[in-house]
């Protein structure tokens, strides 16, 4: 399974958006994004809801 902020990234690099779009989205700086992009932070829950509504993608936990 790929981790979130991997497949987050390549979600918005096949949209064309830019970092600071989608910070802008998320109500956050650019800089605050690219963390969670490279995984250094996590994503919040309400951050997660707002990427899944942009980029119309149902996230799925797998139970192991």
């Amino acid at each position: 399974m790929i981790p979130f902020h991997k497949s987050i990234k390549c979600y918005r690099m096949f949209y064309g958006y830019k970092q600071e779009y989608l910070a802008y989205k998320l109500g956050i700086e650019q800089s605050n994004y690219c963390l969670r992009e490279n995984g250094t932070t996590n994503f919040k829950d309400h951050e997660i809801e707002i990427l899944k509504e942009l980029f119309k993608i149902e996230i799925r936990e797998e139970k192991i």
